[in-house]
C-alpha cells in the first residue's frame, strides 16, 4: 500500500510563456527573452535556433540530469542536517513517469510499524516548460522524503518538519506551486453531486458514481451515516494531480 504526496498546481496569475506553432515544432518563448517571429522560412529555421538557443526544447535527457543532480544536492544537505539519521541513508530512487499537474510526488510504504519514502516522481513536460524552478521541486520533494525518514510518520504533510526542512533548503514553503502548465497535458477529473443528510454536498469520482448508478456498490456518508444520493448535477472538470 502506498501514501502520495504530491506537489499541486495553484492558479498563475501571469502567464510566464509564449507558446507558437512553427514547423510543427513547439517551441518556448520565456518572459525576458522576446517573442518568435511569426514567420521564419524553412530553410532559416534552423539558423534561428543556433542563434537563440532560449527558444530550444531541453532535452529530456538533459532535463533528467539537472533534476538527479538536484536530488543529489538537496540529499547532501539534508545530511549535514542529520547526520545520525541519514549517514547510511541513499536518496530515494527517482522516477520521470508523473503525469498531470503535479511537478513532483514522493511515495511511501506505509505498514503499521514503518513508513518509508520508495520513489520520488517528477513531472518532465513540468519541468520543461519551468526549468528554472527544477530546484524548488526537487527541494519540495526531499523535504516530504527526508522529514519522514527523521521525524517519522507524525512528519508526512507540510507540517512544521517540512517546514523546518524547506528553511534549511532555502526555499520557500508553499504547499502549491504556481508553474506555467498551459502547455502541459493535463488530466481532467469528472465529478458527480451527491447528497445526504448533511447540508454540504458530497462529490463522487466517475469511477464511484458508475457503481452506484449501476447498482455495483452503495455509498454512503461518514458523518451522518446515510445513502449518497445523486443530484442530478455534476461539478464543472478541474485540473488535477
Amino acid at each position: 500500500m502506498y501514501s502520495l504526496v504530491d506537489w499541486k498546481h495553484s492558479a498563475p496569475d501571469r502567464s510566464t510563456s509564449a507558446i507558437l506553432t512553427l514547423q510543427a515544432h513547439r517551441i518556448i518563448s520565456p518572459a525576458g527573452f522576446g517573442m518568435i517571429p511569426h514567420s521564419i522560412p524553412g530553410n532559416r529555421y534552423n539558423h534561428y535556433m543556433m542563434d537563440h538557443p532560449a527558444h530550444r526544447p531541453i532535452p529530456a535527457a538533459e532535463l533528467q540530469a539537472r533534476i538527479e543532480a538536484a536530488v543529489n544536492d538537496c540529499w547532501q544537505q539534508a545530511r549535514q542536517r542529520f547526520p545520525a539519521r541519514l549517514k547510511c541513508r541513499t536518496p530515494p530512487p527517482v522516477r520521470f513517469d508523473l503525469t498531470g499537474a503535479s511537478a513532483g510526488q514522493v511515495q511511501f510504504t506505509r505498514r503499521p510499524w514503518k513508513t518509508e519514502p520508495v520513489a520520488i516522481r517528477f513531472n518532465l513536460p513540468i519541468a520543461r516548460h519551468n526549468p528554472d524552478t527544477i530546484r524548488r521541486t526537487v527541494a519540495h520533494e526531499i523535504a516530504h522524503a527526508v522529514a519522514v525518514l527523521v521525524h517519522g510518520r507524525k512528519a508526512l504533510g507540510h507540517g512544521t518538519h517540512w517546514r523546518q526542512i524547506m528553511a534549511h533548503f532555502g526555499q520557500p514553503a508553499t504547499r502549491c506551486h504556481d508553474y506555467d502548465i498551459s502547455q502541459v497535458r493535463v488530466r481532467r477529473q469528472r465529478r458527480f453531486i451527491y447528497h445526504c443528510a448533511c447540508p454540504d454536498p458530497q462529490l463522487l469520482s466517475t469511477v464511484r458514481h458508475n457503481r452506484q448508478q449501476h447498482g455495483k456498490q452503495r455509498y454512503y456518508c461518514r458523518r451522518c451515516r446515510t445513502p449518497l444520493h445523486f443530484t442530478g448535477h455534476e461539478k464543472p472538470a478541474e485540473q488535477s494531480a
